[in-house]
């Protein structure tokens, strides 16, 4: 049986939607310590929601973890 974690409420999607995704990396290690990491994840990301039509209103990217609205 999965315990419930107050940082994970129901996820819902409905077409047009705005949301907001955070994500970490794993023991939140620093993986992208690099101006040249960092720029290949922003750069990556803006490609992905280019090919998927997506909007991207507001961005954040660290070390560690990002977010995305």
């Amino acid at each position: 049986m999965r315990e419930s974690w107050p940082h994970a409420p129901p996820h819902y999607f409905t077409p047009r939607g705005i949301y907001m995704i955070t994500a970490a990396t794993l023991h939140r290690k620093p993986l992208f310590d690099s101006r040249a990491k960092l720029d290949l994840i922003c750069d990556t990301t803006f490609e992905l929601a280019k090919s998927y039509a997506l909007i991207l209103q507001a961005w954040a990217f660290f070390p560690n973890h990002y977010h995305l609205d």
